[in-house]
């Protein structure tokens, strides 16, 4: 049990608190000033381990209780109870169309160090670009009821996207953050979870998530082309495990193509049983979990 410190709780009490969505929570309060009698309704929103200063919702606010706030999940319409005059009787519910604008808060910031990438240039699906402060913050303003996509143009760096939404979300502020991690050409990136079956170039389907996220990279970054080198275990001849190695990793390119990365950007290598990675070597007895973390698969920036 925590309490919520000195930005939520007064001498005079807080009640009826309801999470809504996503980072929004409103509650009745009747200690704080500004109260127009009784209690009123605040609404904050949580930002990492805290809360931003409560807003009166001074509009719907009267002398008499105002509590038990319930937001509807199009964002756009509230419910909540009042013994305000006018009544019909002791407490009544009461219906209230919201109205406010969306801002977006994006920080930009190095994946590796977490400090903010000044100056940082950000391209929008609605052909807006921005560049980041000196914080690594950008902030603009959003319509309601449309969906987003940011991408970072960066150079020198691993570029990412995030999408996000305003729809059926209530007003205010959409905190979102983008973590590039700083790369060179030559650089090559492991990648988990792309194994294969003994003697075997399928695709299987945890490997199919893997290669995923290596298309979403080639398309935050455009201007990449990239070596996918497959490599085999030590079990057979040199010459076979070329040759595996060589179709796994043309498979892993086909099925990058399939997702519609261009060809002419990424290139298939075996590496057979050249680049082990353990003592997994020709007469040495290993098991099966240790030969397959030789059947693995990289990629490599050979151009940006």
């Amino acid at each position: 049990m925590q309490n919520l410190g000195n930005k939520i709780k007064t001498p005079g009490g807080e009640m009826f608190p309801v999470f809504e969505m996503k980072n929004l929570v409103d509650y009745a309060s009747q200690g704080k000033s500004g109260s127009k009698g009784g209690l009123d309704i605040y609404y904050t929103t949580i930002s990492g381990d805290d809360f931003e200063v409560p807003v009166n919702l001074e509009q719907i606010n009267s002398s008499g209780d105002d509590f038990g706030m319930v937001i509807h999940s199009n964002g756009k319409t509230g419910y909540f109870t009042s013994k305000k005059e006018g009544g019909e009787g002791d407490d009544d519910i009461y219906k209230v169309l919201l109205e406010g604008e969306f801002e977006l808060e994006l920080l930009v910031r190095d994946k590796k160090t977490l400090s903010p990438v000044s100056g940082a240039k950000v391209n929008f699906s609605d052909n807006m670009t921005r560049y980041a402060d000196n914080n690594g913050i950008i902030t603009r303003d959003l319509d309601d009821d449309s969906d987003y996509t940011a991408f970072s143009d960066v150079q020198e760096y691993m570029n990412e996207s995030v999408s996000f939404t305003t729809k059926d979300k209530p007003f205010g502020i959409i905190k979102e953050v983008i973590n590039i991690e700083k790369v060179e050409v030559g650089q090559k990136f492991v990648m988990e979870n792309i194994y294969y079956d003994f003697d075997k170039w399928d695709i299987r389907p945890e490997a199919a998530e893997e290669l995923d996220k290596l298309v979403k990279i080639m398309k935050d970054n455009p201007s990449w082309k990239v070596e996918l080198g497959s490599h085999a275990d030590s079990r057979g001849s040199d010459s076979y495990n070329i040759e595996l190695s060589q179709k796994r990793a043309e498979s892993a390119v086909d099925y990058i193509v399939s997702r519609g990365i261009s060809r002419d950007r990424i290139t298939a290598k075996g590496y057979g049983e050249s680049q082990l990675v353990n003592e997994c070597d020709d007469g040495v007895e290993c098991n099966e979990e240790q030969h397959q973390m030789n059947r693995r698969t990289e990629f490599t920036i050979i151009e940006m």
